[in-house]
């Protein structure tokens, strides 16, 4: 299921979707709040496995200076 896959994304911002229907154009899901996270500029972890590939670190660092995003405290 989506809710599950999107936890072994890095951060909450790249683990939103579109489901497509008949009835609307799309509906956005976002189970762990990445919308919110985008709208803030505040990087968050989808979960523990973030620690688990020292990349996802520096793509924290070249978010936060590039794109002006603050790391989250637990993500710190």
């Amino acid at each position: 299921p989506f809710e599950e896959a999107v936890k072994r994304r890095d951060f909450t911002i790249n683990a939103m979707g579109i489901r497509f229907n008949e009835k609307a154009r799309g509906e956005l899901l976002d189970p762990l709040d990445g919308l919110l996270h985008l709208r803030e500029k505040e990087l968050h972890a989808c979960g523990e496995d973030f620690a688990r590939d020292p990349v996802r670190f520096l793509r924290a660092v070249r978010f936060s200076v590039k794109l002006g995003f603050r790391i989250s405290p637990e993500l710190k």
